[in-house]
């Protein structure tokens, strides 16, 4: 099994696409790790964040459920 990700294999990984990823990145809220020009997540890492987010992601979920359920 492979520890380090690129964004493509995390996107699949996670379920999360490669935006999501990148602006996670650019806002330091997703541990990388840089070799050169490459960016690599670690399995671990990717774990952690999709839980810490997971609530935030229920609550938009059920936010836009709510919503659709009012529209006639």
């Amino acid at each position: 099994m492979v520890n380090y990700l690129n964004y493509n294999q995390a996107s699949l990984y996670t379920g999360l696409s490669d935006r999501t990823l990148k602006r996670s990145v650019s806002t330091r809220e997703l541990t990388h790790i840089k070799l050169g020009r490459r960016t690599l997540f670690r399995r671990t890492d990717l774990d952690n964040y999709v839980i810490k987010n997971i609530f935030a992601l229920c609550i938009i979920w059920l936010g836009k459920y709510e919503v659709a359920k009012e529209t006639p």
